[in-house]
């Protein structure tokens, strides 16, 4: 597909307007809409209902501020055998080159969206096709190893003959 006919194309669409939806789709939409009412149903609470109410409102307050306690309490403690343990080295980050090994595309999905006729009288089909594209790079070291992948959707005209 060369530049011309992607502009071709996206010119094509541009033009493309969505259609409205018929009244009578829309008077049964807003008279359904309308119908829909939420009724609140009112029951007597079980004892299971109050105990776990009870629980909720009255336990879980000073079991939370105890966890939250006894969590900090162990994160300073830790800091600080962190800390007084001696000297800090200083962390030397690592960098690697990677280069690509391996690059793979695998399609997934095409599917059909319809036939249009451009403005140059020639119809095309359109395909959205779906791609999961897998890169195997290699680090500069030797022994590094990343695999990167992506999933992409691609929409392509496929010009169609006509005889």
């Amino acid at each position: 597909m060369n530049d011309h006919d992607s502009d071709l194309l996206q010119r094509e669409l541009e033009r493309l307007q969505p259609s409205a939806p018929k009244a009578a789709l829309m008077q049964r939409l807003r008279a359904a809409r309308l119908q829909v009412r939420v009724a609140v149903v009112q029951r007597e609470s079980t004892l299971g209902d109050r105990l776990s109410r009870w629980f909720a409102e009255w336990w879980c307050l000073p079991a939370g501020a105890t966890a939250v306690a006894v969590g900090g309490l162990i994160l300073s403690l830790r800091e600080a055998a962190l800390t007084s343990t001696g000297p800090a080295l200083a962390a030397q980050a690592v960098r690697h080159t990677y280069t690509p090994e391996k690059v793979d595309n695998y399609l997934v999905e095409a599917r059909d969206l319809g036939v249009f006729v451009g403005s140059d009288n020639q119809p095309y089909k359109l395909v959205r096709a779906t791609w999961v594209d897998e890169a195997n790079y290699r680090g500069d070291d030797g022994a590094t190893r990343m695999l990167v992948t992506n999933s992409r959707e691609q929409l392509i005209p496929v010009a169609l003959e006509v005889y």
